[in-house]
Formats: structure tokens, C-alpha cells, sequence
């Protein structure tokens, strides 16, 4: 698991906000916070929110998911939205954006969430976020009061069905990654510097419940005619990666 300091309290600040951040990229221009903030305010784009809870939002939620890590994120999710990505596809590039930057979410879908769905089964437990949460704040010393546990064991629950992996019964989704957003990790993480075979083994599979053996069928089910050529052979891959950027990529696939 990932060090105490990376365990907070944030994701009850934001869950999913789906309607939100497709109402803050359309109006993000590659702006400061600051400077964000103030034309989120001047212009009430989000009607319906208070001062405060508008600096938490563009704060620390989008620019936490969506500029912080990198830069060319937001723009790059604008561009996909534009080019007319399905929603429901869209939502899985939101949920893997939220889940790269919040370690409680992630150790929860790893470590709780990939277990069940391996073992064949589609329910959630009731008692689960709940326990997982009073196991982490155990175990790590996190100290959060009964208050707090209580909230971030609601909020797993809730951002998982904004980004419908769960149904508000807690069934889980099992319909699987999108071809899009499947090659769109793929080439995110081969530009972000990685060998051929950290990109096949990246624990962001997990995310969406795949194993080693799923990704690597998908990557040879999309060689050839997606923008790469992939060879394997037991436990080597080589990939021969024909765009040159992610931006070419998304041109290229949408």
C-alpha cells in the first residue's frame, strides 16, 4: 500500500462531479486557479453552487484530477469530448483520472473491488467500503474519527457509481473497458516512458478488472489496425508504436 501520507480524506469533497467537469472543461482554457475560480464565479457557470463549494470543486477536485498531474490532460479530455467520445466511454477516461490521484480509491478497487469480480462474484457487500476503510485507518495510523470513516466509506460508494463500476444496489459493473479508452492507457502509459512490458503489467488494468492475460489479449486484438504492432511470446511483449504523441493518437482513432 502506498505511504500514510497519501491516505486523505478528499474524496468526500468531490466524488464523481461527472456534470460538473464536463461544465469546467468546456470552459477551461488552460488558466491558473486562481484566475479559474474567479471566472467559474463572474460567470456562474455552476448555477446552483456557493462560493466555497466552487473553489473546493475547481480546486480540489478538477484541477487535483485534471491539471495538477499534467498539463495537457484537461485540454486532451476537451478534445476527446468535442470529437464526440459516448459518454459512457468518456466516464471511464473521468474515473481513471480520479483514481490515479486518490490512493484510498484505488487501494480500494485493487484490494477489494478486483478480488470479488475475480472470484466470479457481482455484489458488492454492504459492510465492505466500511471495513476496508476501518482496516486502512488501522493499519496505517491514520487516526480519522468515526465521522470521517463513516463519510469516505459513503464516498467510495458514490464516486464508484458516478462513474457507474457500481450500481447504487452495489452490483458491479462488469461490462468492461471501451476499445478507446483501452488504447488510450496503452499509449498514455508507453508516453509516459514505460517498457513495453510495464505498460502490459500496469496496475491500472486492475481498474477496470482485467488481469495480465485480458490485456495482453486486447493488445494483440487491436494490433495491426490501431496504431501499433505487437508480438509476444510467454511472459516477452514487443510493440512497434506508430504514433508519435497522444494527440496523434486520438486524431487518429476518433
Amino acid at each position: 500500500m502506498a505511504n500514510k501520507s497519501k491516505y486523505t480524506v478528499e474524496l468526500i469533497k468531490g466524488t464523481g462531479l461527472v456534470p460538473e467537469t464536463m461544465t469546467l472543461l468546456e470552459n477551461y482554457e488552460g488558466q491558473d486557479k486562481n484566475s479559474f475560480v474567479k471566472l467559474i464565479l463572474d460567470n456562474n457557470v455552476l448555477a446552483t453552487s456557493s462560493e466555497r463549494r466552487v473553489k473546493d470543486i475547481v480546486s480540489r477536485v478538477f484541477f487535483k484530477r485534471y491539471v495538477d498531474p499534467d498539463r495537457t490532460i484537461a485540454p486532451r479530455l476537451k478534445t476527446i469530448r468535442e470529437k464526440g467520445l459516448p459518454l459512457k466511454q468518456f466516464k471511464q477516461l473521468l474515473y481513471l483520472y480520479t483514481v490515479r490521484v486518490d490512493a484510498v480509491l484505488r487501494d480500494f478497487i485493487t484490494n477489494v473491488l478486483d478480488p470479488i469480480v475475480n472470484e466470479g462474484k457481482v455484489i458488492l457487500d454492504d459492510s465492505a467500503p466500511k471495513a476496508f476503510i476501518e482496516h486502512l485507518n488501522d493499519e496505517e495510523g491514520l487516526n480519522w474519527n468515526d465521522g470521517n470513516i463513516r463519510r469516505v466509506a459513503s464516498g467510495l460508494h458514490e464516486v464508484l457509481v458516478d462513474f457507474d463500476v457500481l450500481s447504487k444496489k452495489k452490483d458491479i459493473n462488469i461490462d468492461g473497458i471501451s476499445s478507446f479508452v483501452f488504447l488510450y492507457i496503452l499509449h498514455d502509459l508507453h508516453f509516459k516512458g514505460l517498457s513495453d512490458k510495464k505498460v502490459w503489467e500496469h496496475p491500472d488494468w486492475k481498474l477496470f478488472f482485467l488481469d495480465r492475460y485480458a490485456v495482453l489479449d486486447l493488445i494483440k486484438e487491436h494490433s495491426l489496425r490501431d496504431g501499433y504492432i505487437a508480438q509476444s511470446s510467454g511472459d516477452l511483449l514487443a510493440i512497434t508504436w506508430n504514433f508519435k504523441n497522444m494527440e496523434e493518437m486520438i486524431n487518429g482513432i476518433l
